[in-house]
């Protein structure tokens, strides 16, 4: 069962970052490392399932890309972090927790997600390397810096951030909105193992994936959370309840088309899994 799967690699996840984190800490930034611990114990894991699940494609030994897969989750969890603080999203819950800006407090809670961002490179640069040629881990480290940068995370935070203070925008700058502030790490996970591998043809049908995964993912999320975020611009505020359900189904179905010559089964099943997801 596909719930089985994603259980099993969330703890393996997990098991990789605890033990990560547990040594770097010290006495000096014990609060530091507490926050970091705190938010990353509210993340779903998604990013890191579907890149191992994606290197099944490849074959590749799930032990040699746990590495790769926390350091996708560290940058994930720093961009939930600053997502949540006053002066972004000023959300004062994330999965049902206290943010970790209330948990703690705004100054911690930024240094928490500012800390994140080199770890995850550190995991990329020490641990990652050891395991693949030195030509493709810097590709996958300049890709991971351009989808942080701009044209990624923050680029996609800022568009988020206008569109609160301007009603004049467009579905298509709502869909751009989406593609970097969540696609973008979304197609960069199903990505990574054939970028490491230097499979070039591979790659293609895996960002084709990503991406359609991408916007679906965050169009049901849109259905989930309508309450909470009445407040703000969304696809679904702006398509209607049946037409967003309708276009995320196309998306999955297009996302399961662009993968079919790799034949991963494991991709297919987490694609219809994360369809009819409820949280």
């Amino acid at each position: 069962m596909i719930e089985r799967y994603v259980e099993t690699q969330r703890q393996r996840v997990d098991g990789f970052l605890s033990d990560y984190l547990e040594q770097r800490r010290e006495r000096a930034t014990e609060k530091l490392f507490d926050a970091i611990e705190y938010a990353l114990a509210s993340g779903k894991r998604l990013r890191p399932i579907l890149l191992l699940a994606s290197a099944e494609a490849f074959h590749l030994n799930a032990e040699k890309m746990l590495s790769t897969a926390a350091a996708i989750e560290c940058f994930h969890i720093y961009s939930l972090i600053h997502d949540d603080l006053p002066a972004m999203d000023n959300s004062d819950f994330r999965h049902g927790r206290l943010s970790t800006h209330k948990k703690f407090d705004e100054a911690t809670a930024i240094l928490a997600g500012d800390t994140l961002i080199p770890l995850g490179f550190e995991l990329l640069a020490q641990e990652t390397a050891k395991h693949f040629l030195a030509k493709h881990t810097l590709t996958l480290i300049q890709t991971v810096a351009h989808v942080l940068g701009s044209h990624g995370l923050t680029g996609g935070q800022l568009i988020d951030l206008d569109f609160l203070q301007n009603s004049d925008h467009t579905s298509d700058d709502l869909a751009l909105m989406y593609r970097r502030k969540t696609g973008a790490l979304i197609e960069l996970s199903v990505s990574a193992p054939a970028i490491l591998l230097g499979q070039a043809r591979k790659l293609e049908r895996l960002s084709r994936f990503g991406r359609a995964l991408g916007l679906a993912y965050q169009l049901i999320d849109d259905m989930l959370d309508a309450a909470e975020e009445a407040h703000k611009p969304t696809l679904l505020r702006a398509w209607g309840l049946e037409k967003t359900r309708t276009r995320a189904q196309e998306l999955t179905d297009e996302a399961i088309e662009a993968i079919q010559p790799l034949h991963s089964e494991r991709l297919e099943e987490l694609a219809r899994y994360l369809l009819r997801r409820t949280y």
